[in-house]
């Protein structure tokens, strides 16, 4: 499922290629969860060594408000 369009801008094709079969195979081997945290390992990798990359989007999510603490809010059941 590598992608088979390449993108004039990518200087190196071929090792592009490999890695991207590379995840493939994780993918395929190990599952989803697998690949993401390998990709996460990567990025943390590249920022170290101070590659500027794109902010995270997403973030885990705590509540940091307890239940007994929440408003009602209008329509709530509770």
């Amino acid at each position: 499922m590598v992608d088979q369009y390449p993108d004039s801008r990518d200087q190196y094709p071929e090792e592009t290629r490999e890695w991207l079969e590379s995840l493939a195979a994780v993918i395929d081997r190990e599952g989803a969860e697998r690949a993401h945290f390998l990709l996460d390992k990567l990025v943390e990798l590249a920022r170290r060594a101070g590659a500027h990359l794109p902010f995270d989007l997403t973030t885990a999510y705590i509540n940091t408000i307890p239940p007994g603490r929440e408003p009602n809010m209008p329509g709530d059941p509770a």
